[in-house]
């Protein structure tokens, strides 16, 4: 059975979810800002005012993969 989230670069995608949890009380904007900026958030569909460990596997798909594409 295949994944249901496919990151393309899978260090980058766990790099991101490490980032974003090691500073899980701020906001994922604040968090991941060394890796991320606030348009990226928005480019991939995710709010950049949440908390990281309120999104979902997918949306950390979908962010690591935008930035893979970049």
């Amino acid at each position: 059975r295949g994944k249901p989230y496919l990151a393309k670069d899978e260090k980058l995608f766990s790099k991101l979810v490490t980032t974003a949890f090691n500073h899980r009380r701020k906001t994922l904007r604040n968090a991941v800002r060394d890796m991320v900026t606030e348009q990226q958030l928005i480019a991939a569909g995710v709010n950049p005012d949440v908390r990281p460990e309120t999104i979902g596997l997918a949306e950390y798909v979908a962010i690591a993969n935008s930035l893979a594409d970049n």
